[in-house]
């Protein structure tokens, strides 16, 4: 019987017995952990090498150290009590990281642009210790000579918010900075940024739109007249944009329910781009003859395939952005009849 730790068990354990270092010949402990220490060094070098084809997809917040620098400026006490728009207007000189559709006001932001549904949000921080009329003298006394008419104000948080859809008047407001000052010295200084104000349908809202309705309907000739509805002073405190697709919605709920004889309905003004609302126009209008759609955001004829089953006689499409496709009139007719 063979010894334990002898020479069948350097055979077992030793694998490298041709290396030239004397660990084969005998059977003492080094020899047989020189293996198992060549194995380790194996294991680690496959290790490495499988480490090194590892791709990372991730991008480095900080791709070299030496370029990140603390500046003292950016060091702040969070335990003072400093006014949150002071501390994201004080660095200057960081580009805007502002997404798509945040709440933030634009104000020093960015410049303001037009947009397509026309209405711009104006919001006066802590206004909402102060009476409307008050604001609005103080509003109205720095905007002088331009004269407006706020819509849609309310009180939210600690702040007042107004909205306008003159674009003009948006921008003479954004410029105001702190030019607007109230009696005690406090600083309007308003914030103006794309927006839209609140639309909830109910029952209320509903009633409300009816009532307006039945007052623009023209009963000898079946003609609704919709022209710029959400100025309709009857309307109020109600915003109802035809433009967005669940008020027209709602809108053809009411004509399909009270006068689905309706033969001519005018839609001038009200910055619709779709057509959505008007899907199975032809069953729910079948006499609609006669239809009005100009000063509005229509970008394409494709808008008006809805209307394609209908016995449209009249077309109105002034200041469209689908009439500026087609330099001549003629070809912009006759693309609209083969719609």
């Amino acid at each position: 019987m063979p010894k334990r730790g002898g020479g069948g068990g350097s055979q077992r354990y030793n694998n490298n017995a041709g290396n030239g270092n004397g660990s084969g010949g005998g059977g003492s402990g080094g020899s047989r952990f020189s293996a198992l220490k060549d194995y380790d060094d194996d294991d680690h070098q496959r290790r490495k090498d499988r480490n090194k084809r590892r791709v990372s997809f991730k991008t480095s917040q900080f791709p070299h150290k030496s370029d990140v620098k603390l500046r003292l400026q950016d060091v702040r006490r969070w335990d003072e009590d400093d006014d949150m728009s002071e501390m994201t207007t004080t660095i200057k000189d960081r580009p805007s990281s502002r997404r798509r559709g945040s709440p933030i006001p634009r104000g020093k932001f960015g410049k303001l642009v037009p947009n397509g549904a026309g209405w711009y949000q104006v919001t006066i921080q802590n206004g909402q210790i102060y009476e409307k009329e008050t604001l609005l003298r103080a509003l109205l006394a720095a905007m002088s000579p331009h004269a407006f008419i706020p819509q849609y104000w309310r009180t939210e948080r600690h702040c007042v918010i107004f909205f306008t859809d003159d674009f003009e008047v948006a921008e003479r407001i954004q410029q105001l900075g702190r030019h607007a000052q109230l009696p005690d010295g406090f600083r309007l200084m308003p914030r103006v940024r794309s927006g839209i104000p609140l639309v909830t349908i109910d029952e209320d809202f509903k009633a409300k739109m009816k009532a307006v309705m039945a007052k623009r309907y023209n009963l000898q000739t079946k003609a609704l007249d919709l022209s710029r509805f959400h100025a309709d002073q009857d309307l109020k405190p109600f915003f109802c944009p035809l433009f967005r697709v669940n008020v027209m919605s709602a809108a053809l709920d009411i004509i399909c329910d009270n006068i689905p004889d309706l033969e001519a309905i005018n839609l001038n003004d009200n910055n619709m781009s779709t057509m959505e609302s008007f899907k199975g126009a032809d069953k729910r209008l079948p006499h609609l003859k006669i239809l009005y759609l100009g000063d509005n955001n229509l970008p394409s004829l494709a808008h008006l395939l809805v209307f394609r089953n209908l016995p449209i006689i009249e077309l109105v499409l002034r200041n469209n952005p689908c009439r500026l496709r087609y330099k001549d009139p003629q070809q912009f007719v006759r693309y609209t009849m083969m719609v």
